[in-house]
Parts: structure tokens; C-alpha cells; sequence
């Protein structure tokens, strides 16, 4: 008999950043009660991360298109909820970092875990990471990168000093022109 390993599939690993994309954790026991904990470290290097329950189905999958989170940072049907509800993360050196994209060459990296346990809120978790316990919990993780930058695009930074007027210029790829302000 072959075991199934639980893991996280994304309906795509690169996307843009206003992208929605579909996740789904697959192999896990029917009826089972997870945690999926999203995070990411900003370009100014703090922490953003938010976690939600989700039970599986019969056949043991977890759909975020189709099913409700039953608890965490957020309840109900929210596919992009891992995104969107992310908040500073309580191991932020400074409070009230606020999330920017300094640099929109890079993507942005989301890392989402899964967690055979059920946490209410960040600090559950990090309650459990600092009594060592974490890592025995975790079923699966995946990293997904959100691009604000399509491939192919060209930046182009102008300035004119002596008007003080300074701007940037994205060009997508092609061979044809393109409406710009």
C-alpha cells in the first residue's frame, strides 16, 4: 500500500502579484484539521505573516477556492486570504512595520506551511516554535514568488535634475506600441 505525504499545490509558483492563483493541499487524512501559515521578510527586512484553519474533505484535500477557513486570521471563503490578511509578525524588531516593495525587480517570496495542529493566532505558533515542537507539526511547505514586475519588461529610470523631475518608465515586451501618461 502506498502512503500519501500531504502537499501544497499552486496553480501557479510564479505569478503577479495581483494574480489570484488557486492553492490546494492534497494527501492529508479525510476530515482532518490543519493549520497553513503564510509568511514572507519584506525587501526592508521584517515579517509579515498570517495563519488559518482549514478542515479536508472526505478525500483529504483542502481547497482555498472552495472551502472555509474555520479559524485563525481570518473565517469563511477567502482564497487569497494567506495574502491579504498578513500583518506584521510579533518578531519584528520594530512595531507597526508597514509591508513595501522597495525593489520591483524581485519578487515577492510567500512561503506557506501546513501544520498538522490548530492555531488561533501567529503568537500560537511562535509559542510553539520556541518550545521546539514546531517542526514535528509541519505536513508540508511551498514557496510562491509575486512578481511585480512581468517577464520581459524594461525599467528605465529618467531624471532631470535641473526641472527636479524624476520618474520611471515601464516598457512591457513587443513590438508594438503601448498607451502611456
Amino acid at each position: 500500500m502506498m502512503e500519501n505525504f500531504p502537499l501544497i499545490e499552486a496553480s501557479s509558483v510564479d505569478s503577479m502579484s495581483d494574480q489570484p492563483i488557486r492553492i490546494s493541499i492534497k494527501g492529508l487524512q479525510p476530515n482532518q484539521l490543519i493549520s497553513l501559515h503564510s509568511w514572507l521578510i519584506s525587501d526592508n527586512h521584517n515579517t509579515f505573516e498570517c495563519v488559518a484553519q482549514y478542515m479536508s474533505n472526505n478525500e483529504g484535500i483542502v481547497s482555498l477556492q472552495n472551502d472555509k477557513s474555520v479559524g485563525g486570521d481570518f473565517v469563511g471563503n477567502e482564497p487569497m486570504g494567506l495574502f491579504w490578511a498578513m500583518q506584521p509578525s510579533i518578531i519584528n524588531k520594530k512595531p507597526y512595520a508597514r509591508l513595501a516593495k522597495l525593489d520591483v525587480t524581485t519578487p515577492m517570496v510567500v512561503t506557506i506551511d501546513a501544520y498538522n495542529a490548530c492555531f488561533n493566532s501567529t503568537e500560537d505558533l511562535h509559542n510553539l516554535k520556541k518550545e521546539c515542537t514546531l517542526q514535528s507539526l509541519k505536513l508540508t511547505s511551498i514557496k510562491l514568488n509575486r512578481l511585480f514586475m512581468a517577464p520581459g519588461t524594461k525599467r528605465i529610470t529618467y531624471t532631470v535634475e535641473k526641472d527636479g523631475v524624476h520618474g520611471t518608465l515601464f516598457i512591457p515586451p513587443g513590438e508594438k506600441t503601448f498607451p502611456a501618461l
